[in-house]
C-alpha cells in the first residue's frame, strides 16, 4: 500500500517541482517588465519597426518613420511579435515592447527544465531552470526590446527536440528541431542558425557520417529555406541591391565569414575603424572516448558540451565587440547552466 501511495505521489511532486520553477522565473522575469527606458538604439529600432507595422501596417517591409530599407538588416519575427502584442491597445510602449522578450525567456527557462529532465532526472532540470532565472545577464536581456533572448530561446528548444530525435529517431522531433532553428534565423537572422552549426558538430563527433546522415539534412535544408523566404523574397523585390550588397555580403558575409576566410580582412576592418578589442579565444579541449560510428548514441549527454560551445566559438571567430559578444554567449547560457545541476542528478 506504501508504494502504491508512493508512485501516486511521485508524479504529483514532479509537477509540482516543475510548476514551482516556472512560478518563479514568472515571478522573477516578469514583475519588472515595462520598466526598463527605451534609450539603446538598438533596443529602439525594433520599436520603431514595430510601431509602423501598428500604424501604417508594412508587415513585410516596415519602415522607421518613412526611410525605406532601415529594416532590411535582420528578419522581422520579433518586430511582428511586438506588434502583435501592441495591437489590442493600438500602440507599442515599453510594456509590450518588452513583452515578447520576457516570454521568450520564461519560455528559454523551460526549456532548460525540459532538457535536464530529459538527460538526468527531474531535480536536474529544476536546478538548471532556477540557475538560469538568476543569472543576471540573462534577467537584464529578458527586459530589453532586443530579438537575443527570443533567438536563445528557439535555440534551447531545438536543443531539446534534437535530443529527443536522437533517442527517438522520430521525423516529427526532427521538423520540430528545424523549425526552432528555422524561428531562431528569423528572430535575428544568420546567428540563429548557430544552432544548427552547433547540432552537426555534436553529431559529427559522437556518430560520424551515419549519425549525420540522421539528421535528415535535405529535409532540413528545405524546411529552413521555405522559412527564410519570408524574410528575404519582400526585400529582394522592394530593395535588391541594398539588400544583397548591404545585407548579404556587407554585413553577413563580411562580419561571419570573413574571420574565417580572410582574418586579416578582420584585423583590417578594425583598424579602419579606429582600433577595437581583440576577439576573445575559445581555449580548452574536450576528449571523448572515441566516436561510435553506428549511428545514434543510446545516451546523449556528451554533445551538450560541443553543442554549447560551438555558437561561443563561432562569435569569437567573428570578431565583435565586447557588447556584442555577450550577446553571442547568450544562447549557451541554457546549456552552461545544465552543468552544475549534474551534481543533482
Amino acid at each position: 500500500m506504501t508504494a502504491a501511495v508512493r508512485e501516486e505521489t511521485a508524479p504529483s511532486r514532479t509537477r509540482l517541482a516543475v510548476f514551482g520553477v516556472l512560478a518563479f522565473a514568472v515571478v522573477v522575469l516578469g514583475i519588472p517588465i515595462g520598466r526598463a527606458p527605451i534609450w539603446d538604439p538598438n533596443d529602439a529600432r525594433w520599436v520603431l519597426l514595430a510601431r509602423d507595422v501598428v500604424e501604417h501596417g508594412h508587415w513585410l517591409v516596415p519602415e522607421i518613420r518613412g526611410v525605406p530599407n532601415e529594416g532590411l538588416y535582420k528578419p522581422h519575427l520579433y518586430t511582428w511579435s511586438i506588434a502583435l502584442a501592441s495591437l489590442a491597445s493600438g500602440q507599442v510602449t515599453e510594456f509590450t515592447a518588452a513583452l515578447p522578450s520576457m516570454v521568450s525567456a520564461i519560455a528559454g527557462v523551460a526549456g532548460v527544465v525540459a532538457i535536464g529532465s530529459l538527460l538526468w532526472s527531474v531535480r536536474a532540470g529544476v536546478v538548471a531552470g532556477l540557475i538560469l532565472s538568476t543569472t543576471s545577464n540573462y534577467f537584464a536581456f529578458a527586459h530589453h526590446s532586443i530579438a537575443d533572448v527570443m533567438m536563445t530561446s528557439f535555440m534551447v528548444w531545438a536543443l531539446y527536440f534534437l535530443l529527443r530525435a536522437r533517442r527517438d529517431g522520430s521525423l516529427r522531433l526532427l521538423l520540430g528541431f528545424y523549425a526552432c532553428v528555422g524561428a531562431a534565423m528569423l528572430s535575428k537572422g544568420p546567428p540563429g542558425l548557430a544552432a544548427l552549426l552547433a547540432a552537426v558538430v555534436a553529431t559529427a563527433l559522437e556518430g560520424g557520417r551515419p549519425a549525420l546522415r540522421r539528421l535528415r539534412p535535405a529535409v532540413g535544408a528545405l524546411m529552413l529555406g521555405v522559412l527564410a523566404l519570408f524574410w528575404i523574397v519582400p526585400y529582394l523585390v522592394t530593395a535588391r541591391p541594398a539588400f544583397v550588397h548591404e545585407v548579404l555580403l556587407g554585413e553577413y558575409a563580411l562580419w561571419f565569414l570573413g574571420p574565417i576566410l580572410c582574418p586579416g580582412l578582420c584585423s583590417f576592418r578594425r583598424r579602419l575603424s579606429g582600433g577595437g578589442e581583440a576577439a576573445q579565444t575559445t581555449g580548452g579541449a574536450t576528449s571523448y572516448g572515441g566516436p561510435s560510428h553506428s549511428g545514434w548514441s543510446s545516451d546523449c549527454r556528451e554533445c551538450i558540451v560541443p553543442a554549447t560551445t560551438s555558437p561561443s566559438i563561432q562569435g569569437s571567430l567573428s570578431s565583435l565587440e565586447s557588447v556584442s559578444r555577450a550577446r553571442w554567449r547568450a544562447p549557451s547560457a541554457g546549456s552552461y547552466a545544465s552543468a552544475p545541476s549534474l551534481s543533482s542528478s
